[in-house]
Parts: structure tokens; sequence; C-alpha cells
């Protein structure tokens, strides 16, 4: 697997050549852009840089991570990649607990509508 350097990441940021970072791990994710159930705007914003904490906001699915799996050409130069295997359960409880509430606050923020987004409890 390369080692890609943030200058590197940082050249790839436009649709048609997009790159992104999460977790230490580097995806060319441009042929993505069309199917990704959030919208061109949600890659493009994180485009070229670590998109971690903007993934890990919405939280995403195990399907999720297998697809972005596909798409991984390398890892980020002096990150730790983390297993994405890890049961959200294994994650320290503050961790969830916050993630339960940014995922409620989604509709506020308009990612979602509010009557098409429903929290499990």
């Amino acid at each position: 697997m390369d080692v890609i350097t943030e200058s590197e990441l940082a050249k790839h940021y436009e649709v048609h050549n997009l790159w992104v970072s999460i977790r230490g791990k580097v995806y060319d994710v441009s042929s993505y852009v069309d199917d990704h159930p959030g919208g061109v705007e949600v890659l493009k914003d994180v485009a070229g840089s670590d998109g971690t904490e903007s993934f890990e906001y919405v939280g995403h699915s195990e399907d999720a991570y297998k697809t972005l799996a596909k798409f991984q050409i390398g890892v980020l130069e002096g990150e730790v990649c983390y297993d994405n295997s890890k049961c959200l359960s294994e994650w320290p409880a503050d961790f969830r607990c916050r993630r339960a509430k940014r995922r409620r606050s989604l509709p506020k923020h308009g990612m979602f509508k509010e009557h098409s987004f429903k929290v499990l409890h």
C-alpha cells in the first residue's frame, strides 16, 4: 500500500480527481461521487483533506465501510490506521454519546428532512 503525504492528498480536491483520508487511510472516491448517498457536496467539503471528523459525525453502516474499502489507495504518512471493523460498542462511551447526540441534531442542520429521519433509542 502506498504512503501518501498530506501535500499529495491536497492536490486531489476536484470532483473528477477526489481523494480523502479517513482514519489515516487514503481513498480515491472520484468514481463514487455520483453514487454517494449524501451527495457530491459532502465529498467536495472534505476533498483533498482528512474527512474523519465528517465521516464519523454522521456515522456509517458496515456496508458503507465495505464500499469505502474498495477505494483505498494508500495510507497517510505519519498516521495510525484504525481498524474499521471495530464494533461501535468497543468505542469509548463518551464518543458513542457524542455520536448519538450529533445524529439527533442532523435534521436541525438541514442534513436530513425531519419526517424521514428517525432516531432509535
